[in-house]
């Protein structure tokens, strides 16, 4: 029995190693194809049709804008596409609202601290007309409570 099983499988591997003789061609996968490809010269001159092409497009000059200071624009003098822009010329307006009641707040501060300076010295008796002759200590204590410098 164990020989007809073995005799079995010598002859399926027999068949199995046989070759083709066929004259048929196996497809080739990697065949390429040529491709016509039209080409033209550019010339400067009216063009009547429409012309697609697909591509990417790119400058070779990169302009970069950077401000000193922060704030919203108020208005734009130069539009994309004008004329190239001259070093220092003014392109944009900032809106300054902002920045002008920071510097009222600073002025208000400034004061504060001034007048704060001057309580502390007045509620020790001492005469502020004249720094010079102000106990140093005395000067140093009332410049950080009031945080402000002569």
């Amino acid at each position: 029995m164990k020989l007809k099983y073995v005799q079995f499988g010598i002859l399926v591997f027999v068949l199995s190693c046989s070759s083709k003789n066929n004259n048929e061609e196996e497809p080739h996968f990697f065949q390429q194809e040529k491709v016509s490809v039209e080409s033209q010269v550019l010339k400067k001159e009216v063009m009547n049709t429409e012309r697609v092409a697909n591509g990417k497009l790119s400058s070779y000059m990169k302009a970069e804008l950077s401000l000193k200071t922060y704030g919203v624009i108020k208005n734009i003098l130069r539009s994309s596409g004008n004329n190239f822009i001259q070093k220092g010329e003014l392109i944009a307006e900032l809106e300054i609202t902002g920045a002008k009641q920071e510097l009222e707040n600073s002025k208000l501060n400034l004061e504060k601290a001034k007048l704060d300076f001057q309580d502390f010295l007045l509620g020790r008796d001492v005469n502020i007309a004249d720094t010079a002759t102000i106990d140093k200590e005395l000067l140093k204590l009332a410049k950080i409570k009031s945080g402000y410098e002569l």
